[in-house]
């Protein structure tokens, strides 16, 4: 091959390949395109659990002021939970149909 064609040759494969090289780093990188993706995706989970969250610790909150603030919601939280009632009182359960795999 003639030395111009030579060049010629390289002034076309050259920038192609550094094209390629900026494309692959571009896309693939530690900083790239697809990695931003997968990261805003991450991070779209991660903000709805965290919303997720947010709410049950608001409804614990509220749960907690009014346990603070009332006997009754005491004596009744510990009637549903703990099947604690004061005397003389009856406490109804009822089964809801479903099988929980114990037997009575």
């Amino acid at each position: 091959m003639p030395p111009s064609r030579l060049v010629q040759r390289l002034l076309t494969v050259v920038p192609a390949l550094v094209a390629v090289l900026v494309l692959a780093v571009t896309l693939f990188g530690q900083d790239g395109l697809l990695r931003r993706h997968l990261l805003r995706r991450q991070l779209a989970r991660v903000q709805a659990e965290a919303g997720h969250l947010h709410r049950g610790n608001e409804l614990l909150r509220r749960e907690v002021l009014l346990l603070q603030q009332s006997r009754t919601a005491v004596k009744r939280r510990a009637g549903e939970a703990l099947l604690m009632a004061d005397e003389h009182t009856t406490i109804y359960r009822f089964h809801d149909g479903k099988p929980d795999g114990s037997s009575l």
